[in-house]
């Protein structure tokens, strides 16, 4: 039986990834436009699911076992790790916000929202940022928008809206698979299928791949948009009047820009390539009207929705830019006072078993521009400006947190040259090509990444923590106001208000400062609580020891998985946490 000649045309590969970016545009259009509905949200993962589908028939047909065995190695891994386990949903840091954000726009169909709790801060603070909802900013209006990029956001509340906490891993596995499969056909360009899949086990399943997989941040769709472009860019080098690369180039790098600052910069590499190279340039001038002017005129107008929508954000990026270009214009400044040194990040890819495949990706890339590898090289170019980061992460500098500055480019970077460095390496010694050497490789993959890697596939921080956190909820009710401290879950960066408000309808805030205890209008809520762990307890205000009145004591349990001058370990911390309730 034939496949319709449309798809017998279409690589399996570009058939998945057209139906996704077409879905992921789609839930960025409603949620720039406030249609975040069930019904629409349905309509707009139909390309994906289509894409999905037709491409695993296609594959099917075409018997091509290789890649079938691959995804379903891939859809595997990432349910073995993610299935009955709580995603990263604590608040504090990015992870729980981007959740809380993804979460608020499927409940309430738009990026702005409010409770009582959040009117009440309003009334202190007014506009701007606000520091007791992590991750937000207060409008004009008095309603909380996020501070994240749109993208990621809008792909999670495409599937959180009606599959709940399971959503945020069905998006994150859809977005695993995807990269995965992207960079086994970016790698099979250059190297055989045995070194592209190895390439590909190590890109996927090692340390940094499998930790990143738990949390929900805008890299991993960063990570699947970087591939695409580069992929669907070396192809359209390849065959320049193929609008189906072409359109798959546009669109991924497009979309980049509303997922994480960077993809401005990537954007404007893919677009100089485009205009240097003679053959898409004229590709692009034969239509000038329908390839250039029009998707301009539709990026320009998305982009403005999404600057006036989103400007707390790009206040945010505003700001940080202009600090670190203050400190780059004073050259000892910024060697003499970054993030994290070179030293120590070479100790810190070490720790997590990194440091080898970024040595031999650096080989690779020499050897690279030694054999004017110009395709291979396009991979490196689009990552380039990213190579920074090496340099200085901007970001806070205690690992594996830091970890996930490298993941969405220069990681599948260095992979690819590594498996690059090896596959020439075979080229020149071809004896390296038989059964023992690649039995040698896959050994000492194995070996260099069995004991980092170990930890992360036994991960399940957040898991112990909600058992608790939903015994909590149930001692209050949704007209009280719960007043969180930072250290009642036992880490900062796990606060237990975001999950307590959007998960539970709890009128809950992360509450910091006891002065706003005075200015707070207390009558609009039928009972005031405080949950404060046992250490910080014994720190509160004298005058506040009359008012509280102890009600229950609680233990959270988290795990975390971290490094300290050996392989990432596993460790368990308890807090004691007390509720009182303040008499008024």
């Amino acid at each position: 039986m034939r496949l319709p000649t449309f798809l017998e045309a279409t690589p399996p590969w570009a058939t998945l990834a057209g139906g996704f970016l077409f879905s992921l545009t789609l839930l960025l259009g409603l949620t720039l436009f406030g249609w975040m509905y069930t019904p629409l949200i349905a309509l707009a993962l139909i390309p994906l699911t289509l894409g999905l589908g037709l491409a695993i028939v296609h594959l099917i047909h075409s018997k091509d076992w290789t890649i079938l065995t691959l995804l379903i190695l891939l859809a595997g891994v990432a349910w073995f790790n993610l299935s009955g386990e709580v995603p990263s949903i604590f608040t504090g840091r990015d992870q729980g916000s981007i959740a809380e954000a993804s979460w608020r726009l499927a409940e309430n169909h738009q990026l702005t929202w409010s409770n009582p709790a959040t009117q009440a801060f309003f009334d202190i603070y007014g506009p701007g940022t606000a520091l007791n909802f992590p991750g937000f900013a207060y409008t004009e209006s008095g309603a909380l928008i996020t501070q994240f990029p749109l993208g990621y956001t809008a792909w999670l509340a495409g599937f959180v809206g009606w599959l709940g906490l399971s959503g945020y891993w069905v998006a994150n596995g859809i977005l695993f698979i995807i990269a995965g499969f992207t960079f086994f056909e970016l790698l099979s360009l250059s190297v055989r299928r045995l070194l592209a899949t190895i390439g590909t086990a190590l890109l996927s399943l090692t340390f940094l791949p499998i930790w990143m997989l738990h949390y929900t941040l805008s890299e991993h769709l960063a990570l699947a948009l970087f591939l695409i472009i580069t992929y669907a860019l070396i192809r359209w080098r390849d065959q320049p009047t193929h609008t189906l690369w072409y359109v798959l180039t546009l669109l991924s790098a497009s979309l980049f820009i509303f997922t994480r600052i960077e993809g401005f910069v990537v954007l404007s590499l893919v677009t100089f390539i485009a205009i240097g190279t003679r053959s898409l340039r004229t590709f692009l001038l034969e239509k000038i009207w329908l390839r250039l002017t029009l998707p301009l005129v539709i990026l320009g107008f998305l982009f403005l929705r999404d600057f006036f929508i989103n400007l707390p954000y790009y206040t945010m990026i505003g700001k940080a830019v202009v600090k670190n270009w203050q400190e780059l214009s004073l050259w000892g400044e910024a060697v003499a006072t970054p993030h994290a040194t070179s030293e120590s990040i070479f100790a810190i890819f070490s720790l997590y078993g990194l440091l080898t495949l970024f040595i031999l990706g650096s080989f690779g890339i020499m050897l690279a521009f030694w054999k004017e590898k110009r395709q291979s090289l396009l991979v490196l170019i689009l990552a380039l400006p990213t190579f920074v980061y090496l340099i200085d992460a901007h970001i806070t500098p205690d690992h594996p947190w830091m970890l996930r500055r490298y993941y969405f480019t220069l990681w599948p970077t260095f992979v690819f040259f590594a498996i690059l460095f090896w596959h020439w390496c075979e080229e020149r010694y071809t004896y390296l090509r038989n059964r023992r050497a690649t039995l040698f490789l896959v050994t000492a993959i194995v070996f260099i990444h069995f004991a980092p890697a170990w930890a992360v596939w036994q991960m399940d921080e957040h898991t112990p923590l909600l058992g608790e956190t939903v015994r909590l909820a149930e001692r209050v009710s949704g007209h009280d106001l719960l007043l969180v401290d930072r250290l009642a879950s036992g880490d900062p960066f796990r606060l237990l208000s975001g999950p307590l408000s959007f998960l539970f309808g709890k009128q809950a805030v992360y509450f910091f400062n006891p002065e706003d205890l005075d200015r707070l209008p207390l009558d609009t809520f039928e009972r005031v609580f405080l949950l404060t762990s046992h250490e910080q307890s014994e720190t509160l205000p004298t005058s506040w020891s009359e008012r509280l009145i102890e009600r229950e004591t609680f233990l959270f349990s988290s795990a975390t998985v971290t490094a300290k001058d050996r392989t990432p370990q596993n460790t368990i911390k308890e807090t004691q946490a007390t509720l009182f309730e303040l008499k008024r």
